[in-house]
């Protein structure tokens, strides 16, 4: 009881810190979902890393290469469920659908005419989101695997 308090503290104080940042440029309700989907895709990779993939393939079966290749997958695949669902908030469109909005574009082009706000669109940006994710996913894999071996 008192392991599983101290989980349920600090996701919320996570969650807490996270909020922070997003409150700052936005409304709390849409601050406050933001940061719970956040925190959700974190603990869900610490905790599918740490129990499941560390303990069968790690401390039960020594089965390294299984473990690197799932790690490797399941960073992937949250990789691409994080842009995709940090992509569904309408404040978040240029950064993780690549694709920038109309009223953003004609703005651009208004405070300086020779700018090619289209050429934005073309070079399709949200590729790059992938991989902050990536890199985040697997430093949290690595955490939380270092933490289930000790």
């Amino acid at each position: 009881m008192k392991k599983m308090l101290i989980h349920i503290s600090v996701w919320l104080v996570l969650t807490y810190f996270l909020y922070i940042p997003f409150a700052l440029f936005l409304p709390w309700t849409m601050a406050l979902t933001r940061a719970i989907a956040g925190i959700a895709l974190i603990a869900g990779i610490f905790y599918i890393s740490g129990w499941v993939l560390a303990s069968h393939f790690l401390i039960k079966r020594k089965k390294y290469v299984l473990f690197m290749l799932s790690s490797i997958l399941l960073c992937i695949v949250f990789s691409i469920i994080r842009v995709k669902l940090l992509g569904l908030f309408p404040e978040s469109v240029p950064g993780f659908t690549g694709r920038f909005p109309r009223e953003f574009l004609e703005s651009k082009r208004d405070l300086n005419p020779g700018y090619n706000p289209e050429l934005l669109n073309r070079l399709k940006p949200g590729r790059a989101a992938y991989l902050p994710g990536f890199i985040m996913n697997v430093v949290i894999l690595l955490v939380a695997t270092l933490f289930r071996m000790y």
